[in-house]
């Protein structure tokens, strides 16, 4: 059996992708606390971070996309344990490079996974996840 070189570079990259995204999630799970904060990957020069605080029988998460060109607009994906909790475009504020979701979500029994993905026209992409 012959496998193409170039397949097997997009199965590496897709491998080292989806490992990543999990390593994030179990740094933020051991530290039990009730304050999980988690940097995502970006495709691009962008950053991503999580932050998530139990409050009161709800999840406050806060996320912030930051973007080297002022004004960038995100389209946002978040999951809340694989479920669709908001699809909204974010962007940042005049002057600034950051844009801001800020989201409360239910606190049910037992960990909570949050996923967040997000996109941009000019086609960067990025993804983080925390488990409080």
């Amino acid at each position: 059996m012959h496998v193409r070189p170039d397949r097997v570079l997009a199965l590496l990259a897709l491998a080292l992708a989806l490992t990543g995204g999990g390593a994030t999630a179990a740094a933020a799970r051991a530290s039990g606390d009730d304050d999980v904060r988690v940097r995502g990957t970006c495709s691009g020069s962008s950053a991503i971070r999580l932050r998530l605080r139990a409050d009161d029988g709800r999840i406050r998460a806060e996320l912030e996309l930051a973007s080297p060109r002022k004004g960038a607009v995100w389209s946002v994906v978040i999951l809340h344990e694989r479920r669709l909790v908001a699809r909204v475009t974010a962007r940042a504020q005049v002057g600034d490079d950051t844009a801001r979701v800020r989201r409360l979500l239910a606190d049910w029994y037992g960990t909570d996974t949050v996923s967040v993905r997000a996109s941009r026209a000019a086609g960067e992409a990025c993804r983080v996840s925390a488990t409080l």
